[in-house]
């Protein structure tokens, strides 16, 4: 990941948060994650390689239960050399590991 980019992001939280849709996903009564929509070209969804429909689950070491936790786990990566994020796609869990350069 580029470091400028996510610096850049990361400097407008609102970008943040309007880069893509962040649906919750309810399993058993239980928010899960946010499922990604409408994930804007060039915005830094789409630059993590994330895709409409996946489920977001955890940045690092943050759980991504509410728009709040997405914020905070996304702020918490200033000055981090690295990026994982666990995710659902299609149906399958998998992790995505990043070095920010």
């Amino acid at each position: 990941i580029d470091q400028k980019a996510l610096q850049h992001a990361l400097d407008n939280p609102d970008k943040i948060m309007t880069d893509a849709r962040f649906i919750p996903n309810m399993l058993n009564n239980r928010q899960e994650g946010f499922i990604l929509r409408e994930i804007k070209k060039g915005g830094i969804y789409d630059s993590l390689g994330l895709r409409n429909d996946d489920i977001l689950l955890r940045i690092n070491d943050y759980n991504i239960s509410s728009p709040g936790d997405a914020l905070q786990a996304f702020t918490a990566l200033r000055g981090m050399e690295r990026v994982r994020l666990d995710i659902i796609r299609s149906g399958i869990k998998m992790t995505m590991a990043y070095q920010i350069r």
